[in-house]
């Protein structure tokens, strides 16, 4: 067991000898055995244990099993205990996601405090073999057929290698004791009940499985790599980033077969899932309509006349949608900066035509105005054409975008729109020979 331990983690580059290691035992026969193979390599570690008070005194015993194993190792051990339940109940969350946010928090937190390389944790090759299936249930791409990963950042799996069977014959040869932890005998969880049921079925179909789905995990792994790595080379030219957006054109999709591959692989890392994936798929086959929109907890996605858009959703979740104007009101600043003048009207003035100005002719105003988001079914009568027009088709002749929609406001008298503000007023109140007084609404 120690050669192949030193042996996997020299092919695999894993480590240099040299560096301090923060290992993760639970006092169960996986850790405790990572801990005595680390000790019997002459390596220089700590042991890191989270009591979760899920399983009374239980729990407070394989606290005191994991510092007896510390001192008997002469290694230092940090422990902590967590309010598991109140966390996945606070942020909402199963008690296993629960428990997992809270350890590896305090793995890192503790891994920098006392300068350790880096954290180990004791997942074996069955433990892979389990994860491809639970991923495989779930729903997932070709990562996560791979098992579990090798190293992630600072937290790499130096057993890995080994499969249960392996474990227990070296806790037998070195008399090695260890906690027994009852969860792990019902089955309750959905890796129990593969770990109890659909792996002795398999084993028993094909007693080389185990040996077999871990060959096949590699070879997907290497797959995973190339295929990272020729994509890596196109994602730069297709996804494309404007100040705190970004961009994939559809003159670039154009060709990528299988389209559905090049979007997962092009907004996955957006958190968009396969369905948003697969509807995409069948909008861009047909034609459609600019403008649709899909959300998730931290981005939003939009279809455009020729690409799709991809920003930070606001976190602002209490916008303001509308303000009044009292008639003595000279300065704004929310939603944004804008100053307004009243102004006498002389045909020999020359008023400023910039698109972030409006002059408009103060006897059409009747206070108070109210500065809006524009909404659905909004018209008004363009600057110089007789008859109304929907704001939407508006912005359809002018070619906004989405983004650049969502973010219009306008200015209304009345129920009427006076000003889209920053592009363009209402023919209604627009100055005229008999205007007297204008009032200037400047965007600053």
């Amino acid at each position: 067991m120690l050669n192949s331990f030193l042996v996997f983690c020299k092919q695999q580059h894993l480590f240099h000898p040299k560096e301090r290691f923060l290992l993760a035992v639970s006092g169960g026969i996986d850790s405790v055995v990572m801990a005595y193979i680390f000790k019997e390599a002459g390596l220089c570690f700590g042991i890191a244990h989270c009591n979760f008070s899920l399983r009374g005194k239980e729990s407070e015993a394989d606290e005191l099993f994991v510092k007896k194993l510390s001192a008997s190792l002469g290694v230092e051990c940090y422990t902590t205990p967590f309010d598991t339940n109140k966390h996945a109940e606070t942020h909402k969350l199963s008690i296993q996601e629960a428990a997992r946010e809270l350890r590896y928090d305090w793995f890192e937190k503790t891994r920098r405090k006392h300068k350790f390389k880096y954290i180990c944790t004791a997942h074996h090759g069955d433990d892979s073999i389990e994860t491809f299936f639970i991923n495989l249930l779930r729903g997932t791409g070709l990562a996560g057929l791979t098992g579990i990963p090798l190293r992630n950042k600072r937290i790499i799996r130096p057993i890995l290698f080994a499969s249960k069977k392996d474990i227990l014959q070296y806790a037998v040869q070195k008399k090695i004791k260890y906690r027994e932890d009852s969860s792990n005998e019902g089955d309750d969880y959905l890796r129990n009940r593969l770990r109890h049921m659909l792996v002795p079925l398999l084993e028993e179909l094909s007693p080389s499985f185990r040996q077999t789905m871990l060959g096949d995990m590699q070879r997907l792994d290497d797959t995973r790599v190339a295929m990272d790595h020729l994509f890596s080379k196109y994602k730069s030219e297709m996804l494309r980033k404007s100040d705190s957006q970004w961009y994939i054109m559809f003159a670039d999709l154009k060709g990528k077969e299988p389209l559905r591959f090049w979007l997962f692989h092009l907004l996955h890392e957006f958190g968009f899932h396969q369905s948003v994936i697969d509807n995409l798929c069948t909008l861009l086959s047909q034609k459609f309509k600019s403008g649709k929109l899909v959300r998730n907890d931290k981005f939003e996605l939009h279809v455009e006349r020729d690409r799709l858009s991809i920003r930070k959703k606001s976190r602002n979740k209490e916008q303001i949608q509308s303000i009044k104007i009292n008639k003595d009101i000279r300065v704004l600043s929310t939603p944004f900066p804008l100053t307004i003048e009243m102004l006498s009207f002389n045909k020999s003035i020359s008023f400023p035509t910039e698109s972030g100005i409006a002059c408009l002719d103060a006897a059409k105003l009747e206070f108070p105005l109210v500065l809006r988001k524009w909404k659905i079914g909004d018209r008004f009568q363009p600057l110089g054409m007789k008859g109304s027009k929907l704001l939407s088709d508006f912005f359809s002749d002018q070619k906004f975008s989405s983004k650049a929609k969502e973010d219009v406001w306008v200015l209304e008298s009345k129920g009427k729109i006076a000003w889209i503000v920053g592009h363009r007023i209402d023919e209604r109140f627009k100055l005229r020979p008999e205007t007297e007084k204008a009032f200037l609404f400047r965007l600053s």
